[in-house]
């Protein structure tokens, strides 16, 4: 009897060992899971997904085309704000989708890959949608839906979008891409990422279009300064530099120093950064183009630009420095640094519509048939203008828009667009490798 109850003492006991240890291995493991599913999140954060390292690491673009009539929603009217991704292997875009059955238009921000084709609808609106800037490093897309202005974490597979402020006009990252300049209806602001802070730095209600130094050292900016133009214009402008160094706004120009100077500012960009400003001026009396020297603070008139084209503008800048600025409808000039010497001129058969530096010493531009009641509407070619031998590189005949040269991987892209009674569709986005 005694054997039995010891037999039986023995078994409780190895049982209960077992039911404890058993116990901790199960503990150990979901310890092991939660751990596991938290590192999961964190390298989730902190690393592209695998398409995009993939497409990272391919930089050769095989493909000649992207067939966006194969998406479950129409692409319509392009907005003119297509951005190239750093490594030169996505574009982005916004336009709209006249696909809801209800007959309301949807606003889209798209991104496609140009190694595999593949489009990504990164978000939708009834609210209008403009792309405003793509990061240096790569990491992130500035957009504004309505007033709202948002970031999407391209690299983030979790938590993508980001809602930065609201009521704002325009905006743009940092060359360090650790910041956001951007103008409200209250002033020039600053959202910094390392610490999620907003700073502003100026108070006009017409503050405009920020514009970052390479170095970070000072913003270009259109001051609002005071004095109410009438006619919806709001208040006019000058030309000024905030300098973070000094915490202070620096004058450059300004119309009640100078008559002759425009009143209101439009937009404004780099042509050498630091040194030279592509600008343009006017409201509903027209748009006006100028290009600023910051150097000798010599503001260079250009002349009008009409809508639809027509009208001298800056288009683009070589390794050189040396830029494009059409003249009329036909003819364009190339001209050196700083406007100061004109270095040839050509003229098209036919209007022409854009112009891209491309290399060295080759421009690329659109030349086509212009239609006054849709200005969507461009029927043309697209050429390689070689400025030493005026040699024609590439011919391509149909309705096209939104030129783009991509130098890190020596391809141009453009759209291949459709009107149909007055409704523009595009059809693809056409890629040619340049030998």
């Amino acid at each position: 009897m005694k054997k039995i109850i010891l037999i039986m003492m023995i078994f409780i006991l190895v049982f209960t060992v077992a039911c404890n240890n058993e116990t901790i291995e199960n503990n150990n493991t979901n310890s092991d899971n939660q751990n596991s599913e938290l590192q999961e999140e964190k390298e989730n954060e902190e690393k592209p997904n695998e398409e995009k390292q993939s497409d990272k690491e391919r930089e050769t673009i095989e493909i000649s085309e992207i067939d966006f009539t194969k998406l479950d929603k129409p692409l319509n009217y392009y907005n003119q704000d297509m951005k190239v991704s750093p490594d030169g292997n996505f574009v982005a875009f916004s336009c709209f989708s006249a696909s809801d059955d209800n007959g309301k238009m949807k606003n889209l921000l798209v991104r496609a890959s140009l190694v595999t084709g593949k489009v990504t609808i990164l978000t939708e609106s009834e609210k209008s949608i403009r792309l405003l800037d793509w990061s240096k490093d790569g990491k992130r897309i500035l957009y504004r839906l309505g007033q709202d202005l948002y970031v999407y974490n391209v690299y983030m597979e979790k938590n993508t979008i980001s809602k930065i402020d609201d009521r704002v006009f325009s905006a743009s990252f940092s060359p360090k891409s650790n910041k956001i300049a951007y103008s409200r209806d209250d002033g020039i602001w600053i959202y910094n990422f390392n610490d999620n802070s907003k700073q502003q730095l100026t108070e006009g209600k017409y503050d405009y279009y920020p514009l970052w130094y390479p170095d970070e050292s000072h913003l270009l900016f259109f001051k609002d300064l005071g004095e109410n133009l009438g006619d919806g214009a709001g208040n006019g402008q000058g030309i000024y530099i905030y300098s973070f160094k000094d915490n202070k706004e620096i004058k450059i120009l300004s119309y009640k120093d100078n008559k002759e100077l425009p009143k209101k500012y439009r937009k404004s960009q780099w042509i050498s950064p630091g040194k030279l400003v592509h600008i343009v001026s006017g409201w509903d009396d027209g748009w006006y183009e100028h290009i600023l020297n910051l150097e000798t603070q010599e503001m260079i008139d250009l002349g009008e630009r009409f809508l639809g084209g027509g009208g001298p503008f800056i288009t683009d800048i070589n390794k050189e420095d040396r830029m494009i600025v059409k003249l009329d409808n036909s003819e364009a000039e190339i001209f050196g640094k700083g406007m100061d010497s004109k270095i040839k001129s050509f003229e098209s058969k036919y209007n022409i519509i854009e112009l891209e530096a491309v290399g060295n010493n080759s421009f690329i531009y659109l030349e086509g048939e212009l239609y006054p009641d849709q200005f969507s509407e461009i029927e043309g070619v697209r050429l390689i203008y070689d400025e030493n031998n005026d040699k024609k590189m590439i011919e391509d005949f149909g309705d096209f828009s939104g030129l783009e040269f991509i130098e890190q991987n020596n391809i141009l892209i453009y759209f291949e667009n459709e009107n149909n009674n007055g409704m523009t569709k595009i059809l693809k986005l056409k890629i040619k490798k340049l030998e």
